[in-house]
């Protein structure tokens, strides 16, 4: 929370990549070598959804839709403090669920699994529905709106002539700010889904080359936007955490029940391991 709270008033392109910085530097691809590592408690899970339609959503669509200027001025400025309605509502809305992690840490590992993609799948499907609105009805391009027209050149990307003069209203600065904000959030995000992978790699927990990885966020971005590809990468992670096992984790092997076989890959025993833990 205290990341978000200040990346509203700075800048996420600031706060976030430290934030995945720590994450990555916290949460080594080691913590997850057993099947319930990955698991959340669905009391948190479940109650995240309806807290971001309520404490993040909803504030936003008034600020774009009201009627009055004021309505709006008082919405955005409510968003603004957004992480820490969050925090609160969260808290609320989870006391009215049941925690089940110490039966699903034995018994249903994978029980989170369909509670993770609607929350981050609803909001993608958001995200996808504004980019192409944004994308198909505007009269300016995409580069336009969403690239510093500063960069186009260096970039070898379509131009106006730029202004011989800086241009420093208001207008054209914010603009700017914001362009160069979301362009290194995004990168940084990416960045992090990178390392991720190479992560999954490295443990022995993922396969596919790095010609897939690299086209399925493109693909993903050019159709829904950065934010459905952000989207796409966390879930494909996620479900990679949650059926692959890291090589390291030789404890389960000795558990009754359990086929596995192995492999040598990059120097390193893969385990594959198939059956109920």
């Amino acid at each position: 929370m205290p990341f978000l709270l200040i990346a509203q008033f700075i800048s996420t392109a600031i706060t976030i990549p430290i934030f995945l910085s720590i994450n990555w530097i916290l949460a080594p691809i080691s913590v997850f070598s057993g099947l319930d590592f990955r698991l959340t408690d669905l009391r948190w899970t479940r109650s995240i959804l309806p807290t971001l339609l309520l404490a993040h959503y909803t504030p936003i669509y008034v600020a774009h839709f009201a009627a009055n200027f004021s309505t709006r001025h008082v919405a955005i400025t409510w968003w603004q403090f957004t992480p820490l309605w969050i925090s609160i509502v969260h808290y609320v809305f989870s006391r009215f669920v049941a925690s089940t992690v110490v039966w699903d840490r034995l018994h249903a590992p994978l029980r989170d699994l369909m509670t993770i993609r609607l929350t981050v799948g609803l909001p993608a499907l958001l995200s996808a529905i504004t980019w192409v609105t944004t994308i198909l009805t505007p009269p300016f391009s995409a580069l336009t709106i969403f690239i510093p027209q500063d960069l186009l050149p260096y970039l070898g990307l379509p131009h106006s002539s730029l202004p011989s003069t800086p241009q420093t209203d208001f207008p054209h600065l914010i603009t700017r700010f914001l362009q160069y904000d979301h362009l290194f959030f995004f990168a940084s995000v990416y960045i992090w889904l990178t390392y991720s992978f190479w992560d999954l790699r490295a443990a022995g927990m993922f396969e596919s080359g790095w010609i897939r990885v690299l086209l399925v966020p493109v693909l993903a971005t050019m159709v829904g936007g950065p934010g459905v590809a952000c989207a796409v990468l966390f879930l494909w992670r996620e479900e990679i955490l949650a059926t692959r096992r890291h090589w390291g984790a030789i404890a389960a092997l000795k558990r009754p029940g359990v086929a596995m076989r192995y492999a040598e890959k990059s120097g390193k025993a893969r385990v594959e391991v198939h059956g109920r833990l």
